[in-house]
């Protein structure tokens, strides 16, 4: 039996997926499509390939066309003939490719498409949702991330029997290991602070919403600043905030940071491409923020942060946040169009710090239930249930 996975670029997440796959289907064989030969923009870091891996275009993304990467998909499946396809994007050509060679196979092959989108995520238009609707019927199963994702399934006319979840993971193993191999007192890289700091790994574009987090940081400092026990000195010092990322708004954001006179206090340290230097960050970093306000179906960033034992601020807008964070525990939710409500939990965080040990740690519990083998493990039973 052949595998297809067929996702537009690979990076550590689908490879971490990947392997699990082979793991699990150990005497199978796995087929990597990618679409094209060069590189997303908004992911760039996304350049890994393997051995068994096949470019659809080897051509650059500007140069395609939608009807040029459905026939050259369909050529590749042809050459492989798998049993099972698991595709991504419910509009992208390799996608509608996957389901007519399928479909021209009859029974023989089996397609399921891995999907991150939520009922709220963004504004959608009846007819377009009626559509696919009907296109989603075409699929033999679907690979999600949680409960929000099955909602919107529902909403489409998908029942459960044909869903397995686990979607969402990143190799928390490997996290893990590099995040041990330095403890907080160990850290000795020139740019890393030696102050504590929350943490913010992000693109700088809007869906993201930094502007938010830093009009909450400014009063969180403020409340801090203003702390009346002076004699409790470690609980005066205010933290910094490091946002790991690049973007189109970075001119807008300095603006921002002049503008509030944090300059002292917020560092933008850049895109971060290599896992083990962003492991470093969440290493040293007392909590994890993701402020995202709309649009963002899940927030992978925010397991990578839990595998490394952080307690982790996340907007209730990240898909993530209803299936891995629980309020109290290993951190807390906030609506990502609050700036008071953001600020309150940094506050509580900070005034709370004696308890983060033990939050990170319970971060590390609920993110084993999003791992690599137990998405695969899925998959398996998935399969098993359509044949």
């Amino acid at each position: 039996m052949k595998i297809v996975t067929i996702w537009n670029t690979y990076g550590p997440y689908h490879l971490a997926r990947v392997r699990a796959i082979d793991q699990a289907f150990a005497d199978d064989s796995i087929i990597c499509f990618s679409h094209c030969a060069s590189n997303h923009q908004d992911y760039p870091f996304f350049r890994d390939m393997l051995e068994n891996h096949e470019v659809i275009s080897n051509r650059d993304s500007s140069e395609l066309n939608f009807f040029s990467s459905f026939l050259a998909t369909l050529k590749l499946l042809r050459k492989h003939q798998p049993s099972l396809i698991l595709t991504c994007g419910d509009e992208r050509p390799e996608t509608l490719a996957a389901v007519i060679y399928a479909k021209i196979r009859t029974k023989s092959v089996k397609v399921f498409l891995m999907l991150v989108n939520q009922i709220d995520d963004h504004p959608r238009k009846w007819l377009y949702e009626f559509i696919k609707s009907l296109y989603l019927k075409l699929f033999d199963g679907f690979l999600i991330g949680g409960n929000t994702h099955l909602e919107y399934l529902k909403h489409l006319g998908v029942g459960d029997r044909k869903v397995a979840f686990g979607y969402n993971c990143v190799d928390n193993d490997s996290i893990s290991a590099l995040s041990n191999q330095r403890s907080k007192q160990s850290i000795e890289a020139d740019d890393l602070p030696s102050s504590k700091y929350f943490l913010c790994v992000s693109r700088l574009v809007e869906k993201k919403n930094i502007p938010t987090l830093l009009q909450a940081y400014a009063i969180y400092k403020q409340s801090i600043d203003h702390l009346g026990d002076r004699q409790d000195f470690d609980r005066a010092q205010v933290w910094r905030l490091i946002i790991c990322g690049d973007g189109n708004l970075r001119d807008r954001i300095i603006d921002q940071i002049s503008a509030l006179n944090l300059v002292e206090d917020v560092m933008l340290a850049g895109r971060i491409d290599d896992l083990g230097e962003l492991v470093q960050y969440y290493n040293s970093a007392e909590v994890l923020i993701l402020p995202s306000h709309h649009d963002e179906q899940w927030g992978l960033v925010v397991n990578e942060a839990m595998a490394a034992k952080l307690p982790v601020l996340v907007s209730q807008q990240c898909g993530c946040s209803q299936h891995l964070v629980e309020d109290g525990v290993n951190g807390w939710r906030f609506d990502g169009n609050s700036i008071t409500e953001l600020a309150d939990r940094m506050i509580w965080m900070h005034k709370n710090q004696d308890r983060l040990a033990d939050m990170g740690e319970n971060s590390w519990q609920i993110v084993q239930r999003y791992s690599p083998a137990n998405f695969a493990r899925q998959l398996q039973d998935l399969y098993e249930l359509v044949i």
